[in-house]
């Protein structure tokens, strides 16, 4: 930033701290430093995006495995993402939720943040879960079956919260539904591989839903060249 452009934000801010040395550059109405991006002062980012991103990717990768492709069935690649895209990062964005206002996204974002936590501790060697089940595979998959059974419970419930609030968020959260009962139904009859495979395959259509979802949030008119339809369900007055 060249000397005279210090000297006239000095001048406008009438002899105060140098514009430089308290501003971000490109972070307020006084700084042209970066004139091609549109400024934004004092306002706090939709976690929106962030969330939904964080959720659906790595409901992508664990669904790929679920459905078995290309022959991987081991879930152990996931745990990174599990730990910190899908729940750490997540669980982040469920807090700026409260921060905005928004009960639904807080709640949805930290508990399912919380869920990539659980079973990123759940399938990592070091923490000693499903070794304690030794050589007994059918006790272990009916845990997970009692683990998924709870959250799809709490699946359900945020289904009705999420009917008054757009067709691809109510869409995301229902394929979800679905997805749980197959991977509930193939944990609890292990004989039946496929139903876990279908769980998969829904779980595939649960990110498509998220993704799309978190799209419609990013492209913005402010900041995007095209904006994507929710299909709004709110009610009209």
């Amino acid at each position: 930033m060249s000397h005279g452009s210090d000297k006239d934000y000095e001048a406008q801010l009438e002899g105060g701290a140098p514009i430089i040395h308290t501003l971000t550059a490109g972070g307020h109405t006084l700084d042209t430093s970066q004139p091609a991006f549109p400024t934004y002062h004092r306002k706090i980012a939709n976690p929106g995006p962030l969330g939904l991103g964080a959720f659906s990717t790595t409901t992508f990768l664990l669904s790929l495995i679920n459905l078995s492709a290309a022959g991987v069935k081991t879930p152990n690649v996931i745990l990174g993402m599990a730990l910190f895209y899908g729940g750490f990062v997540q669980m982040i964005a469920g807090q700026w939720e409260f921060v905005v206002g928004n009960t639904f996204g807080a709640t949805v974002f930290t508990s399912y943040g919380a869920f990539w936590i659980s079973y990123g501790f759940i399938i990592s060697p070091w923490s000693g879960i499903a070794a304690a089940y030794g050589t007994n595979e059918v006790e272990f998959g009916r845990a997970i079956g009692f683990f998924l059974t709870s959250w799809l419970i709490l699946t359900i419930i945020i289904f009705f919260a999420s009917l008054r609030s757009s067709v691809s968020l109510a869409s995301t959260v229902g394929f979800l539904v679905i997805a749980l009962c197959f991977l509930v139904a193939g944990a609890f009859v292990p004989s039946k591989p496929v139903l876990t495979q279908i769980g998969g395959g829904v779980g595939i259509v649960v990110a498509i839903c998220g993704w799309y979802t978190m799209a419609v949030g990013l492209l913005t008119p402010e900041t995007s060249l095209f904006v994507l339809p929710a299909g709004s369900l709110t009610k009209k007055e």
